[in-house]
C-alpha cells in the first residue's frame, strides 16, 4: 500500500465524507473503489464527466420502465402489428416519444445535452452509428441527427422516427427536414 495526499476541492471532500459516514462506508474503500472506477473509465475512452450523466440517463431508463428484448423479436413484434393497426402504431410511437421526452425534461431540460451523450452510448442501443452535429450560419444553430442501423425493416424505421418526432415537440424543437429509410433516420431541426 502507497500512502499518498490528494488534492480535492474543500467542498467535495466534505460532502464525500458527510455521505461515506451516512452510508456507514470507509473513506478508505470508497476512495479506493472510486479511484479505480476513474481508471477503468479513462482507459476505455470515457469522459469521467460524463459519467454523471449517463447515470441519469440509466436511472430514467428506470422510470419510463425499458425492457430489453432482442431486436429480431422487435422487428417481428412491429411489423406484425403494422400489418393491423398500420398509422396508429406511428402515432402510439409519437405519443409514447412525448410521454418518455416529459419524464426526461424533469431531469434533463436541454435537448442538445441529452444528444450529446446519447451519441457516446451507441454500443448501447441496437445502432450501428448515431451522428449528431451543429452548424451554425447567418441563420443560427442548426442541428443535425443520424441514426444508421435503425431498424431492419421500413416499418421499424419508422416507428423510431416517429418516437424521435414526439420526443423533440416535447422539447420545443423544429424539424426542418427529415429523411426515412430501411435502417436510416436523418431529421434536420432547430431549438
Amino acid at each position: 500500500m502507497i500512502r499518498t495526499t490528494l488534492a480535492v476541492d474543500e467542498k467535495i471532500a466534505k460532502e464525500f465524507s458527510k455521505v461515506v459516514k451516512e452510508k456507514s462506508k470507509v473513506i478508505f474503500s470508497v476512495t479506493n473503489t472510486a479511484i479505480q472506477l476513474t481508471t477503468e473509465f479513462l482507459k476505455d475512452g470515457v469522459d469521467p464527466e460524463e459519467v454523471y450523466t449517463y447515470w441519469q440517463i440509466f436511472k430514467l431508463m428506470g422510470l419510463i420502465d425499458i425492457i430489453p428484448i432482442p431486436g429480431t423479436l422487435n422487428e417481428t413484434l412491429l411489423n406484425k402489428l403494422y400489418s393491423y393497426e398500420k398509422e396508429k402504431l406511428y402515432d402510439f410511437f409519437l405519443e409514447t416519444g412525448k410521454e418518455v421526452a416529459n419524464k426526461f425534461k424533469v431531469y434533463m431540460s436541454d435537448l442538445v445535452q441529452i444528444l450529446n451523450v446519447v451519441k457516446n452510448l451507441v454500443k448501447f442501443f441496437p445502432l450501428r452509428k448515431i451522428e449528431f452535429t451543429k452548424t451554425t450560419d447567418k441563420l443560427g444553430d442548426r442541428y443535425k441527427l443520424v441514426l444508421i442501423g435503425a431498424g431492419l425493416s421500413l416499418v421499424t424505421s419508422k416507428c423510431l422516427h416517429s418516437f424521435i418526432k414526439g420526443f423533440f415537440e416535447v422539447y420545443n424543437a423544429t424539424i426542418i427536414s427529415e429523411e426515412v429509410s430501411v435502417g436510416f433516420i436523418s431529421i434536420d431541426f432547430k431549438v
